[in-house]
């Protein structure tokens, strides 16, 4: 499994920068000498919310500010977590991770996102954690 940034655009306006991209996570699965390569995009609340509307609707961590300007975002203290740094898996899940939000639980063969997830319990759904080894 790999996850990295990969959409860079919404509604015609660049990312300000590369690592604002949403998570891509691929796979790559052998069985019986036979390889197979899948990937999706990790369908966040927020990714689907702004392909829906094909605009930019978040804050990002690297300098992508939604429109409106400097009164549109300067009090908005809510980023979107694009869950592109990394993955990991843990049990019967995989999990797109991203350094300042929750891990998004996928199913480790289709890789369809499954939400936000607290890790049973474990963890607050608005804390930060490390998405890194």
């Amino acid at each position: 499994f790999k996850n990295a940034p990969a959409r860079f655009e919404r509604g015609g306006i660049e990312y300000a920068h590369w690592l604002d991209g949403d998570g891509y996570v691929t796979s790559l699965a052998l069985d019986d000498g036979m390889a197979t390569w899948s990937a999706r995009y990790v369908r966040t609340d927020a990714f689907d919310n702004e392909d829906a509307s094909d605009a930019v609707e978040w804050r990002t961590t690297f300098g992508t500010q939604k429109p409106g300007g400097v009164l549109a975002n300067a009090m908005d203290i809510k980023l979107k977590s694009p869950a592109n740094t990394n993955v990991m898996l843990f049990g019967d899940k995989l999990y797109a991770l991203w350094e300042a939000g929750p891990p998004y639980a996928l199913d480790p063969h289709t890789l369809e996102c499954q939400g936000a997830s607290d890790l049973g319990g474990r963890l607050r759904l608005s804390s930060s954690h490390g998405a890194l080894p």
